[in-house]
């Protein structure tokens, strides 16, 4: 789908898989901090600190700034997600997210663990094409 847009043979694909990895990783703790509700504490005491340069900030506003954030970032890694083939995006969730086994996955695509291995390294690239995360071959 995506790959066929670009040539492979100038992404290097070893520091673009860990690359994704990574967000993935990252796409799963900010999907757990937007889940739990913990709002920031407030009190019941005021203080005026003078800014100098007449900018408002608060434990509210950094809060709504931070989860506006996250929100953001889980969205464009779960769209990217979905608009993989069917059989890629159900390797990454199970994979990444579902934390099954290489030989598990293989099991239930009914595909053998080397064919695994290659369709799993071809999803975590167009999903880093997907996200225009990919990390390109320098050139020489």
């Amino acid at each position: 789908m995506y790959s066929s847009i670009f040539d492979s043979r100038l992404i290097e694909e070893g520091r673009t898989i860990s690359a994704v990895e990574n967000h993935l990783k990252r796409y799963e703790l900010a999907r757990l901090r937007l889940e739990s509700e913990d709002l920031p504490s407030t009190t019941q005491t005021y203080q005026l600190i003078p800014v100098s340069n007449n900018q408002f900030s608060s434990k509210v506003e950094n809060y709504v700034e931070d989860r506006e954030e996250l929100m953001l970032f889980t969205n464009k890694v779960a769209m990217a997600i979905n608009r993989l083939e069917d059989e890629y995006r159900k390797l990454i969730v199970l994979k990444y997210f579902k934390k099954r086994k290489n030989e598990e996955i293989a099991r239930n695509l009914s595909i053998s663990s080397r064919t695994f291995s290659r369709k799993r390294k071809k999803a975590l690239v167009q999903l880093a094409i997907a996200l225009g995360i990919v990390c390109w071959k320098k050139e020489e």
